[in-house]
């Protein structure tokens, strides 16, 4: 079998940013392109995710450990080694 190179099923796994958080619905850039998304958690503007699933036109997205790691890093004053 041939890995699938194109379509939505290539989003899975891929890092994106909440662009647009309102009653209406919540919106990411991924890939490029803007997604209608959803997340068991409230998402905010500027958030970064990554997506988990898709459901029709709506990306599943959890936030992304990695972003929130580094803002914990920077609270907290301190930085990840470089070495």
């Amino acid at each position: 079998r041939r890995q699938v190179i194109t379509g939505p099923s290539t989003l899975i796994g891929r890092a994106g940013v909440v662009t647009l958080a309102s009653p209406e619905g919540v919106w990411a850039q991924v890939q490029g392109e803007s997604w209608q998304v959803r997340a068991a958690s409230p998402l905010h503007v500027g958030e970064r995710i990554i997506v988990t699933q898709i459901e029709g036109l709506t990306l599943e997205v959890t936030p992304d450990p990695a972003a929130a790691d580094a803002a914990s890093h920077e609270r907290s004053g301190s930085c990840p080694s470089t070495s």
